[in-house]
């Protein structure tokens, strides 16, 4: 379900096995993952969220419609390519290409700038919220693509909420009695060896600039994880296609730092675990 206000802010949620949300409330982006834990959405991650809704709705023509149109790519035949931006502050770092349909004017395709692997197509435009609006949009990720159907279209005299829906839980607990175990990888990058659901299964690496942990192919089939079909997921080796299992729980160890001890070791690696909270429930998982 998507949720837009005349202003701007915006939320959409999506339920199904794999539930998650993002939003904008006209100040910050913010973000629930497939985990339920809530966190900001913003750089990059916020402009494609602002550009892709302003198109969607038609916002995008609007002078306080938040994009800003810098120059025309091409004109020909039947297609004109603009490029454009989020207009906001401390936006407009990612550059979009929007495709229109030179008869209609109305919008064909939304890429970022320079690449070719990530595209929305928008098709089937009827009337509904600020104009016409697209009731199928095709968004493809690689080999990945996805189809958003519209089923209906209402107005509301409610002022709906596009503010994050909850606030970071604040249940996790450390225990200082527990020996410190340190291990790092060649990069200063800490470990730490969680218990998937109550079973030891090695070293993690902790990344706080990672969106999902990954997990050996064997060591998930031993575990027998449950499988949530494929998705796609970008590494430091590039793009793949990978199985989504997913855990009733991954939980730190007494082997894994303590908090005395991150504050004792805080000026060897370039991390602060006090600012990263440990989700009391299932991460997603990918299969490499």
């Amino acid at each position: 379900m998507r949720t837009w206000r005349a202003n701007g802010q915006f939320a959409e949620t999506f339920d199904g096995a794999l539930n998650h949300a993002a939003g904008f409330d006209g100040r910050v982006g913010w973000r629930v993952d497939e985990t339920g834990m809530p966190g900001p959405l913003d750089l990059g991650d916020l402009e494609e969220l602002i550009v892709s809704n302003a198109v969607w709705t038609g916002r995008w023509l609007c002078e306080d419609g938040g994009i800003r149109i810098e120059d025309t790519v091409s004109s020909h035949g039947s297609r004109i390519v603009l490029r454009i931006h989020a207009n906001a502050d401390g936006l407009g770092g990612r550059r979009f290409r929007l495709a229109l349909d030179a008869r209609t004017g109305l919008p064909q395709t939304l890429e970022p700038f320079g690449r070719d692997d990530v595209t929305a197509t928008f098709n089937d435009f009827r009337p509904g919220g600020f104009g016409l609006v697209p009731h199928v949009t095709t968004i493809r990720h690689e080999w990945l693509v996805n189809t958003l159907r519209v089923e209906s279209i209402e107005r509301t005299t409610a002022t709906p909420a596009c503010g994050p829906l909850h606030d970071v839980p604040n249940d996790v607990t450390f225990d200082d009695a527990a020996p410190p175990a340190w291990r790092f990888t060649r990069g200063k990058l800490p470990l730490v060896r969680p218990l998937v659901d109550g079973n030891e299964v090695g070293w993690f690496v902790l990344d706080t600039g990672a969106g999902s942990l990954g997990i050996d192919a064997g060591i998930a089939a031993s575990l027998r994880l449950p499988e949530l079909g494929r998705r796609l997921i970008r590494t430091s080796d590039g793009v793949a296609g990978a199985p989504y299992p997913v855990t009733e729980g991954c939980r730190a160890s007494s082997s894994s730092p303590s908090r005395r001890a991150c504050r004792r070791e805080a000026a060897r690696p370039p991390w602060e675990p006090a600012r990263r909270r440990s989700p009391p429930f299932s991460p997603p998982c990918f299969l490499p």
